[in-house]
């Protein structure tokens, strides 16, 4: 896993974007689409063990 995208350690910085997840492997990626549609942006990861709570649920 690379490690120049920054640990999701504080979700609130993500607040505003129009943010998707998804898993890779032990991690749990936080994305968002770009405007072609055609690439995304990762914003942040975490190690998939440890809770993250759902932004609806802040």
């Amino acid at each position: 896993m690379p490690h120049s995208y920054p640990l999701a350690e504080d979700l609130s910085a993500l607040r505003g974007y129009p943010i998707r997840r998804t898993h890779y492997g032990d991690y749990t990626l936080y994305f968002r689409v770009l405007e072609d549609r055609a690439r995304v942006e990762v914003l942040a990861f975490r190690h998939s063990r440890r809770q993250i709570p759902d932004r609806e649920t802040d």
